[in-house]
């Protein structure tokens, strides 16, 4: 069964991750190309996912072969499409909540 196209099981996403940047990141310049990154998709919180090297080789397998599935360019196009509607609806649903919140409070 389908868990997500990070990890293949609930379990592989729930393990433990890092928080802080590693060191590399400084050394290797990547911390101004993730940091840009991090901050226009702040709601997302992805820093433990860009923080954590991989070392389970199921896990880097699986990601491997997404992206290979990914190489299609119509499924690729259909997981974008449905990506940016599910975020859409997420924004909706914010600003709806939102609208009745502030209806109770007054």
């Amino acid at each position: 069964m389908f868990y997500s196209i990070l990890f293949k099981t609930k379990e592989q996403h729930e393990q433990k991750r890092c928080t802080d940047e590693p060191d590399c990141f400084k050394d290797l310049n990547l911390n101004q190309i993730f940091n840009q990154v991090l901050k226009n998709k702040k709601e997302f919180k992805l820093e433990s996912l860009f923080y954590t090297s991989l070392q389970d080789v199921e896990i880097i397998s699986y990601r491997q072969e997404i992206m290979h599935d990914l190489e299609n360019d119509e499924l690729r196009r259909i997981i974008s499409n449905f990506s940016k509607n599910i975020y859409n609806i997420d924004k909706n649903m914010i600003k709806i909540t939102e609208a009745l919140t502030s209806k109770k409070k007054l």
